[in-house]
């Protein structure tokens, strides 16, 4: 698609239009590749994917109007995903699109600088990537860590004279649309407020994520019934499922997602995204300090930064509540950079620090008692390359670690970094509402309390993993009782770490602790 439009990738770094971890191989800057969401071609794809035809009203691509043209190409490969997959019961869903961008679409001028700044790393106006792609150099800001924020720390030349992002004999597509033009050899703006229509989630992520969930939905119906194909397998007709949920997520950097009526998309998952900002752009923990990227603030103090954490845990779960129509919420993504404060963990072998840092985050977790999957597992992992992706390192397996193996684990534990920090405790299924669960990972209790629903002919299970209780440990209940191994429903938990535990007849306010023997 890319090359549809006229773009020439071979020049893009050069042209600014991209920052590519390919061509700058070790000197790529650190956590800077989200710098690419304000440069052209990034920008570019995202405001015609989801605005194009606003933006580009004559532009087409065999014969479509360019934004139906992406839209229905992109979904038309979630189909084929969908259509493999949908009949296997252990799938739960499907994601609409990982991390959204919202493009140009909204800059109000495109002229103007950029801001408020929420990561760092190069930051062109709209107009200034414009020009720099068309091969006219232009100077720009490039945002760092600056007092108790981020903000412009110097400028930098972004381009190469006479060198275009675009293939020759294309006009750049803004240029087409009457955005701007060249006069005298002179770059010269026309439309600076060509993208100001606001309301991106609404009027754009919204009616996107509306044909999305229609279109897939009907693809897992299909699918279900006649059975998927993979390879020269063909799978049973999966059992009848009532729902086939998705999952939706809005710009990255902790933005709001769409409001929705009750119903109005049946089967909806809030699937936002969180990162703790500072730790994941400079990769440094300390403990006391991290950045509120809702607030654009600097957040100081052991304890302010655990109950910034909590807050942006609750922010997730008030907006499905109040915005969204009560849907279920999930934190889509979260993690860490175990090459954290220069990488020392690599020699030492000590994770001492990124458990700490996991910790502060599961607390999070367990206190606003919200689900989550946390990023990621990668089996290349090196210390080397870390994920071999712009380089990020946080895989909780690296194939360097497979030779240190960890006390309380066993052998699939195997590579496994700061294991200590996410193996954790925790209520995997409940017979009933939660209502708390906390864990101490100096002392080892664990705390959980539900109200027992007793239309639920299942127990409440617990997962108790022994790297946490390398002695053993013991369980006190109130209200319950722990399931014996011996049940004649067959469910035992010696080889899963989970125990399983039934209410007292009448009894609906439960609650298990698990304390650490010494």
């Amino acid at each position: 698609t890319l090359e549809a439009l006229g773009f020439e990738p071979r020049n893009f770094q050069a042209s600014g239009a991209a920052l590519l971890h390919q061509e700058m191989g070790p000197s790529y800057p650190r956590m800077e590749w989200f710098s690419n969401h304000s440069r052209l071609a990034c920008a570019t794809m995202f405001s015609l994917f989801f605005a194009g035809n606003d933006l580009a009203p004559g532009i087409h691509i065999e014969g479509s109007r360019i934004q139906d043209y992406l839209q229905e190409h992109y979904i038309a490969a979630m189909r084929q995903v969908v259509r493999r997959l949908a009949g296997y019961p252990s799938v739960a869903g499907i994601d609409s699109l990982n991390e959204p961008g919202k493009g140009f679409i909204g800059i109000k001028d495109i002229s103007a600088a950029p801001g408020p700044y929420t990561l760092p790393g190069l930051a062109p106006s709209p107009w200034e990537a414009m020009r720099a792609g068309e091969g006219f150099p232009v100077e720009v800001n490039h945002v760092g860590l600056k007092g108790l924020g981020l903000g412009v720390v110097r400028r930098e030349v972004m381009g190469s004279p006479g060198l275009r992002a675009w293939r020759d004999g294309e006009l750049c597509l803004w240029r087409r649309v009457g955005v701007w033009d060249i006069d005298r050899g002179e770059a010269l703006l026309k439309k600076p407020d060509h993208f100001a229509k606001s309301g991106f989630n609404e009027n754009y992520l919204k009616p996107f994520l509306l044909r999305f969930a229609r279109e897939i939905r009907a693809e897992a119906a299909a699918s279900a019934k006649t059975g998927v194909t993979i390879g020269q397998a063909t799978s049973a007709k999966a059992p009848e499922r009532n729902s086939f949920p998705i999952f939706i997520e809005g710009p990255a950097h902790g933005e709001a997602m769409p409001s929705f009526r009750k119903g109005e998309i049946p089967d909806i998952v809030n699937a936002a995204h969180w990162y703790d900002a500072l730790t994941l752009t400079f990769k440094r923990w300390t403990g006391f300090l991290a950045f509120d990227t809702e607030k654009n603030r600097v957040v100081i103090g052991p304890k302010a930064v655990r109950s910034y954490f909590r807050q942006a845990m609750e922010r997730i779960l008030e907006h499905s509540r109040s915005a969204m129509g009560g849907i279920p919420s999930l934190l889509g993504e979260f993690g860490l950079p175990f090459d954290l404060n220069g990488r020392r963990s690599f020699a030492s072998g000590d994770y001492g620090t990124q458990e700490k840092a996991l910790a502060a985050y599961y607390d999070a977790l367990d206190a606003t008692l919200m689900n989550a999957t946390l990023w990621n597992y990668s089996a290349g992992n090196t210390h080397a390359y870390g994920d071999g992706w712009n380089g990020e390192d946080l895989s909780v397996f690296s194939n360097d670690e497979i030779h240190r193996p960890v006390d309380g684990t066993s052998i699939t534990d195997l590579g496994g970094r700061a294991l200590r920090g996410f193996v954790r405790p925790y209520a995997m299924a409940t017979a009933g509402r939660p209502l708390r669960m906390s864990f101490n990972r100096i002392t080892g209790k664990f705390r959980y309390s539900f109200e027992a629903d007793f239309s639920i002919d299942a127990p409440t299970e617990v997962f108790v993993p022994s790297i946490q209780y390398p002695k053993g440990y013991s369980i006190r209940t109130r209200g319950c009782r722990r399931r014996s191994p011996e049940n004649k429903s067959g469910l035992t938990d010696s080889s899963r770490s989970m125990l399983f535990f039934d209410p007292e007849p009448g009894i609906r306010l439960c609650e298990i602790i698990i304390e650490r023997r010494k």
